[in-house]
């Protein structure tokens, strides 16, 4: 008989992990595993085949403030833990920090499933500052992760930081995030619901992500805003939303500079808009194993990226030593791309001026392409089998 295996997450926003757990349980789905998807709350952007059993712990919409957020904590530990008992659920594999709190604290009450957590991003880079909120969730690390069966992690620099900093003694492994190759080769080439017209005169510079602090695509606007007149052909592609995107758009009205710089939202073929670009930049100071960067990879785009905590450096140079440091000044150019240090906009603009050398960028744009199939979903997904120890 197969195991029922529920994944539990804080919601099915528009988000990077969110992305990477609807392809696990779809293709787990269509290989017949009984997979079920359990929410916190009702934030849903991404969509499941209707067969997919979907279950909301609360009807909340993921934009409560943190303290009911930490308060709901215990409540959704309950729940689930009645949820698992009433549904015969034998392993939860929970991705994000909240749910993997709440798979803990289902145990605290009593459940006896199987509890494996999914780390997603640095915690320290996170939680860096010195705000309440990150002081709790850096405690709750340290004091719940410890009692997981299984710790999962995107990115093995990733590992290395979580066992030193909280001393855990788990059983572990790092599975990089999947790609699914062969549909965004086919969805690249299909603009049915494209919103915006390329000009095949100019060089577009793309970034795609949530607007969070924590992404810092205001160091991308302002490094192309000092860049754009010296090289007129260039224009900029912002996709995603966020809270700090009004702050953005004003900066570009401020410049008049908004037929060169064009922001898209969110889009539900991304891959299209990449595949029509010239360069990827990632700015972000905080990630796990940023899928946009291998995406972006997959379709062909030469990349520039912040050598942050864990990730980039681990996709764009996979023979680094992982015990050496991040940069702190001047950019590498490594196996696969560029890496720049976190906020510097004169890196920004030498490693995007770097790739206007056409052998250059003739020659990134070869070979990253071969660098994704480490991270096809079918290598993927069997790790995850593995895992969850299903044929």
């Amino acid at each position: 008989m197969s195991k029922k295996i529920a994944f539990l997450i804080n919601s099915f926003t528009n988000g990077g992990a969110e992305r990477v757990l609807a392809t696990i349980i779809s293709s787990l789905k269509e290989e017949g595993h009984k997979v079920e998807l359990l929410c916190l709350e009702k934030d849903n952007f991404y969509s499941l085949d209707s067969s997919i059993k979907v279950t909301y712990l609360t009807q909340n919409n993921g934009k409560e403030n943190s303290i009911k957020k930490f308060i709901m904590l215990l409540v959704f530990g309950y729940r689930l833990k009645k949820y698992i008992e009433e549904n015969n659920i034998e392993v939860v594999q929970s991705h994000l920090f909240r749910a993997n709190y709440v798979n803990i604290f289902a145990r605290f009450f009593g459940s006896n499933h199987n509890v494996q957590l999914v780390s997603a991003v640095s915690a320290l880079a996170k939680y860096s500052d010195n705000r309440i909120s990150s002081k709790i969730n850096l405690f709750l690390i340290k004091r719940l992760y410890k009692y997981a069966d299984l710790l999962i992690f995107k990115a093995e620099a990733m590992k290395l930081e979580y066992i030193e900093t909280f001393n855990l003694k788990n059983k572990n492994i790092v599975i990089n995030n999947p790609i699914d190759i062969e549909k965004i080769n086919l969805l690249k080439n299909d603009d049915s619901e494209a919103i915006f017209k390329f000009n095949k005169e100019k060089k577009y510079i793309i970034s795609m992500g949530r607007f969070h602090k924590d992404k810092r695509q205001i160091d991308l606007l302002k490094a192309f805003i000092s860049i754009e007149r010296k090289h007129n052909n260039l224009e900029l592609i912002f996709l995603g939303d966020g809270e700090q995107k009004t702050k953005l758009e004003e900066l570009v009205q401020e410049y008049k500079l908004s037929k060169k710089i064009h922001f898209l939202g969110n889009v539900k073929n991304p891959f299209y808009y990449l595949s029509k670009s010239y360069i990827y930049v990632s700015t972000s100071i905080s990630e796990g194993f940023p899928n946009a960067l291998i995406e972006a990879m997959c379709c062909e785009l030469p990349v520039i990226s912040t050598d942050c905590k864990t990730g980039p450096r681990e996709i764009l140079n996979p023979s680094y030593n992982i015990q050496k440091g991040h940069l702190k000044k001047n950019l590498e150019i490594v196996e696969y791309g560029i890496l720049i240090p976190e906020k510097s906009l004169i890196n920004i603009i030498e490693a995007i001026e770097y790739y206007l050398d056409t052998n250059i960028y003739k020659n990134f744009k070869k070979k990253v392409h071969k660098r994704v199939y480490e991270f096809s979903k079918k290598r993927i997904l069997e790790k995850y089998k593995k895992v969850l120890e299903i044929d």
